[in-house]
């Protein structure tokens, strides 16, 4: 797996290693449709390109059909307005997949609000598309014991110190996974969640967000805190998110 290291600026995620093409938005001033529904239908659309060519795979509606399962995507747009010059849209989207619901939070800043989609757009597929679709492919993943790990992009605000080793790469991921095996083995689901907002200041973690199957985990928070992180000369955020299949023997 390439290494997959992203630098960002507020929410955008820029270009990197191993990414597909960027997620479009047809640019009009106002969307034809209501915003939930553009982004459900842009999100879906995204997925379907990256997995059209996997076998017994279908479009129908709303719906992606993979032999008997299927991918739905519900965009909820929970904040969208204009401020100060920017328009500022925040949807959290849920995407259902194998008897599960995963959901993942993205925002968007741009001058307008066709802008500040696609921002929030391209923020869910760096994190979570990426993720969710090397599943789905069964690509790019770490070996964690009899587990499969893929992560997204990551993401990083802020400057790290040359030779550091939050760089992306399969390394970066066991190093942190390692540190959270217990959470991730206590975890009931066959595919768990894991999303991390990181504050790192002179090599010390000083606060964050950890979720874990989208649950606020200040015990993963307080795990992390026992790791040596890159020490810079500013502080730094770091942030990234994995999906986990368990009982993969191969």
């Amino acid at each position: 797996m390439k290494n997959a290291t992203v630098l960002f600026c507020i929410c955008l995620f820029m270009a990197c290693a191993n990414a597909t093409p960027q997620v479009v938005v047809t640019r009009v001033d106002q969307p034809a449709a209501p915003v939930n529904d553009t982004l459900n239908k842009a999100a879906l659309s995204v997925v379907l390109d990256a997995i059209e060519k996997l076998p017994n795979i279908k479009a129908d509606g709303d719906k992606i059909y993979i032999d008997n399962r299927n991918i739905t995507i519900q965009a909820t747009v929970e904040q969208d307005v204009a401020h100060e010059g920017n328009w500022f849209l925040a949807a959290n989207f849920v995407t259902s997949y194998d008897n599960l619901k995963l959901s993942f939070g993205s925002v968007g800043i741009g001058n307008n609000r066709m802008e500040a989609m696609q921002v929030c757009l391209e923020e869910w597929y760096g994190a979570f598309g990426v993720s969710f679709i090397n599943m789905i492919k069964d690509s790019s993943y770490v070996r964690l014991d009899d587990k499969k790990v893929f992560a997204g992009l990551m993401g990083i605000r802020g400057e790290l110190p040359d030779g550091s080793w939050l760089n992306g790469s399969d390394a970066t991921t066991l190093k942190i996974m390692n540190n959270l095996q217990s959470f991730i083995s206590a975890s009931s689901s066959h595919i768990t969640s894991v999303d991390l907002k990181l504050l790192i200041n002179n090599g010390v973690l000083e606060d964050g967000e950890c979720r874990i199957d989208n649950k606020h985990s200040p015990e993963v928070l307080n795990a992390l805190k026992k790791m040596k992180w890159p020490v810079s000369a500013s502080p730094f955020m770091f942030k990234q998110f994995y999906l986990i299949k368990k009982g993969t023997s191969k």
